[in-house]
């Protein structure tokens, strides 16, 4: 009988490293969470789009009631700033088969930041700050028809049902307060900047169709996005981490779209 030294061996030890496995199968389970969350994601979007846009209206409502849209400070500016803004988006939406049934808001609000946010409950807050910046009536024709399509597109409801989405499943199969939980959160985090980014670029095109249709040319697009290119230069990659793509990656998109639609002829 061959003689074997026991001490070669030691049954304490699998062949395997386990912390290999370990990594193995969190990485194949998050992977598994990841695709659930696309699928989800995409059955989501599909469905809020169906809704009608009277369901949409009451669903936005509830959300604004919430804590955090209750902080919205909704000081007047210029009532008769306001009244402006209002009229135009009121002649946008009219005729409009998506925006045509709903009484939209518009607010001029106090703030450094130049910028205009559409917001739950059928409301568009421009800053005091970018009408400042802004040169011609097109320009803001522009702005509030691009936060029309927010609405249109109903990118409020699609964003929530993704985090409640999100939220359920890191909750359910990975605990509230996990250490693999806040990774998953933070990565699909990032992913959802590309989807935000994507909204964005669909509300500019969306923007186009509807000024080219209410005004009969859309070039006043690409010249305010011209203009926020020239005083933005911020590196492109820092855009890669923002809920907004690059000007000039929307200028292009926009050039296609008014080549595609012919709208320049």
């Amino acid at each position: 009988m061959k003689y074997i030294n026991v001490e070669e061996f030691d049954v304490n030890f699998p062949d395997k490293a386990p912390l290999k496995d370990f990594f193995l199968l969190t990485g194949g389970f998050l992977a598994v969470l990841f695709i659930l969350f696309l699928i989800s994601g995409f059955f989501v979007d599909s469905i809020i789009y169906s809704l009608p846009e009277s369901i949409s209206a009451k669903i936005e409502s509830k959300i604004m009631n919430t804590a955090n849209f209750q902080k919205i400070n909704f000081s007047k500016y210029s009532l008769a700033e306001e009244n402006k803004l209002q009229k135009i988006v009121n002649f946008l939406t009219s005729g409009d088969k998506k925006l045509q049934n709903r009484k939209f808001k518009v607010f001029v609000v106090h703030s450094k930041e130049v910028n205009a946010f559409a917001i739950p409950g059928s409301k568009i807050l421009v800053t005091d700050s970018l009408l400042k910046e802004i040169d011609n009536k097109n320009e803001i024709n522009f702005v509030l028809a691009h936060e029309l399509g927010h609405f249109a597109h109903k990118d409020h409801l699609k964003s929530l049902g993704r985090q409640f989405i999100l939220l359920g499943l890191s909750t359910v199969f990975l605990g509230e307060n996990s250490s693999a939980t806040n990774f998953l959160i933070n990565s699909i985090g990032k992913m959802e900047l590309k989807y935000s980014q994507k909204q964005e670029l669909k509300a500019d095109l969306f923007a186009v169709d509807l000024l080219y249709k209410k005004y009969g040319d859309a070039e006043c697009a690409i010249a305010f996005m011209k203009k926020i290119s020239g005083k933005n230069k911020l590196d492109k990659f820092v855009y890669f981490f923002a809920t907004h793509p690059h000007p000039e990656v929307r200028i292009d998109a926009i050039k296609n779209e008014i080549n595609r639609l012919k709208y320049n002829t």
